[in-house]
Formats: C-alpha cells, sequence, structure tokens
C-alpha cells in the first residue's frame, strides 16, 4: 500500500552506460513535503530553452521545477527531447523501494538511409536505457 509513504524523483545523467551524475529533485521525507495519499499521481511537463530544459513537477499539494543545462557540443537547439517511458500506458506498476525509470532526456536515432531524425522507438515507452545504448550508440541520456 502507498498511501503514508515518503518518495524521491532522481535525476540521472548517463554517458556510456554509466551514471556521471545523479540529483535528488524530491525528497518529501527530507523536505517535509506531503507524503502520497491513496494514490500516487503526478504530472512532468518540459520545456525547451536555448541549451536548456525545464522540468515541472506537479502534485496533488505540491510542486518542484528544476531546469538543467544541455550540452550544446552533444545536442543543437531542438535536436533533443523528454519522452516519458510509459508509452500508451496511463499507469504504470512499480515495486515499492526499487528505482524506476519515468522518463528520458534524449537526442533522436539518427537515421541515415531515411535522412531523418527519429524519437518512435522511445515515444512507444519502456525503453531500457542499456539496450538503446547498445542499439544507436548514443553515448548520453538524463
Amino acid at each position: 500500500m502507498l498511501s503514508g509513504r515518503d518518495f524521491q524523483l532522481i535525476v540521472q545523467e548517463v554517458k556510456e552506460r554509466k551514471i556521471a551524475s545523479e540529483k535528488v529533485v524530491i525528497d518529501t521525507k527530507q523536505e517535509g513535503l506531503p507524503q502520497i495519499s491513496d494514490s500516487f499521481k503526478f504530472r512532468i511537463f518540459s520545456q525547451h530553452q536555448m541549451n536548456r530544459i525545464k522540468f515541472g513537477f506537479f502534485f496533488d499539494r505540491f510542486q518542484n521545477r528544476a531546469t538543467y543545462v544541455v550540452n550544446s557540443d552533444m545536442y543543437r537547439d531542438g535536436e533533443f527531447v523528454a519522452k516519458d517511458l510509459l508509452g500508451p500506458l496511463p499507469d504504470q506498476d512499480f515495486a515499492l523501494g526499487e528505482p524506476f525509470q519515468l522518463l528520458i532526456m534524449t537526442r533522436p536515432n539518427k537515421n541515415p538511409e531515411a535522412g531523418q531524425l527519429g524519437y518512435c522507438e522511445v515515444a512507444q515507452g519502456n525503453v531500457d536505457i542499456p539496450e538503446w545504448y547498445e542499439k544507436y550508440e548514443s553515448p548520453f541520456f538524463s
């Protein structure tokens, strides 16, 4: 049961398949924020700016906003995207006490044959980052 539990939201930067940095965005226990009530629902909004991406985490009784600098050597403006990893699913099952992925910020996989950039596969949800790295050899994820 989730009711009355604390939680954390953690942002990880992954480079070359290793966690390069980790930042706790929300820790309800440390910050004295409201615990989970009868359900755990929230929304995440993202906004792209010049060499930055902003995230807003909106819960029933509080919100948190965070801004991250985007590495302009790796991403040209407009060539990165934040995608949820649930795909078309409205709900996600997860194990208590175990971390799980909610979204990914990534540049597109390039398809030289088609001459385009693509996000289709990541938009379908449930992307496994190590598998994504192997398939597209993308060195950077957040």
